[in-house]
Order: structure tokens, then sequence, then C-alpha cells
């Protein structure tokens, strides 16, 4: 989770990974240089399974992300911003459908986008189909970057592009589609 002047979601967004019904993760905290009470939040939680980084300065979200890739341990990398919550079933539905679908190198989730007060404002469905999430990509990003599960060994080989600083998700979608089923 890149974390930068996160104070006001920050701990919805960790409560919602430790409320996970899946139990065996570890979150990663990297503070890209935030100047709010982010760090404070951050520190506060005792969990053993968060990880807290802090980068000097603020490197920006690509920077931030690959190091937090390099930091994993675990064999799937979930994305969460520090400004959004998973569902508690988020986690154990990917890594099944990733454990079964051997052939597939990364997966998302349709979201429900929230105002500030929680209340549902509507609702993404996302192409489903890696042939139709394909076509998709030629027109538009398909993914929404905090329901993504990828492969640690794929984001290893092939992370985001730092010539890519304001669509990075999106061209490492598209670069992606190239090589596995999605």
């Amino acid at each position: 989770m890149p974390v930068y002047n996160a104070e006001k979601y920050l701990s919805l967004a960790i409560d919602s990974i430790i409320n996970q019904s899946f139990t065996d993760w570890e979150l990663i905290l990297v503070n890209d240089g935030s100047t709010d009470n982010s760090e404070q939040i951050a520190l506060a939680y005792t969990d053993q399974r968060i990880k807290y980084l802090k980068n000097e300065g603020n490197k920006g979200l690509i920077y931030t992300r690959n190091l937090m890739i390099e930091q994993a341990s675990g064999e799937y990398i979930a994305f969460l911003d520090s400004d959004d919550i998973s569902m508690p079933e988020r986690l154990t539905q990917q890594v099944l459908f990733l454990d079964k679908n051997t052939d597939y190198g990364l997966c998302g989730t349709w979201c429900t986008m929230i105002d500030e007060m929680g209340k549902k404002m509507k609702r993404i469905n996302m192409s489903v189909s890696s042939d139709e999430i394909k076509c998709s990509l030629l027109f538009a990003n398909t993914f929404v970057q905090s329901s993504i599960m990828i492969r640690r060994d794929i984001l290893i080989r092939d992370p985001y592009d730092k010539e890519y600083p304001l669509a990075e998700d999106y061209e490492l979608w598209c670069r992606l589609s190239q090589l596995y089923k999605m």
C-alpha cells in the first residue's frame, strides 16, 4: 500500500486487510514522504503481518510500487491504495482463482465507488473473460488498480515502467496482456 498524505482513509484501508477471511498475508506500507499524520497512524498498528517502510522524501508512485514489489515475499501481490478498501472475501477469492487457474497471470474484481461517508455511488463492472479484457484494453483501462492480484514472479520480471508516470497501471496491463491470460 503506497501511502502519501493518507490520514483521512488510511485506517479504513488497513483495517480492510486485517479483516480479510484469508489470513496468510503481509501488508507492506510504504510512506512516500507524507507530511500529515499517516506515519503515526501506520505505526499504531502492532499486527506482525504489517511491514512499514519510509522513502526518503517523495519518490513517487512508480518508485514506491516497485519498492513494494521488491519487498514482497508472497506468491501473489494484491494491490490496495490507501484511500480504498477491500471486501472481506477479496483475498480468499482471488487466491482461489489464481491457484485453480495457473495459466492466468492476474485477476481483478468489480468495484463499488463510495463517497466520503461510505454511501454507494456506482458499481463498476469490468470485462470478465481474458479475450474480452484484451480487447477492452485497446480502448480503456480494464482494471481497477486496487482490485488487482498478480503473481509476484511476473512483477519481478516486468515491474512498473518509470517512463509512464501518468498511466503506469494501464501501461503495465497492456504489456502483460500480450504475455498472460487475465
